[in-house]
């Protein structure tokens, strides 16, 4: 069953993410994305967005 994730495998991702410097954790620590929230809010969902 090569290829399938186990149960544990997002636990040891987040790890190694967390322990090598998460991108995403770094962008969070630096943007505040709640000044996007606004414009979110009001942007048209197109058909192929769904």
């Amino acid at each position: 069953m090569g290829g399938q994730s186990g149960p544990f495998d997002l636990q040891e991702r987040h790890a190694e993410l967390s322990k090598s410097g998460d991108p995403l954790g770094r962008l969070l620590a630096v943007v505040d994305f709640e000044l996007f929230h606004p414009t979110v809010e009001v942007a048209p969902v197109t058909a192929g967005a769904m």
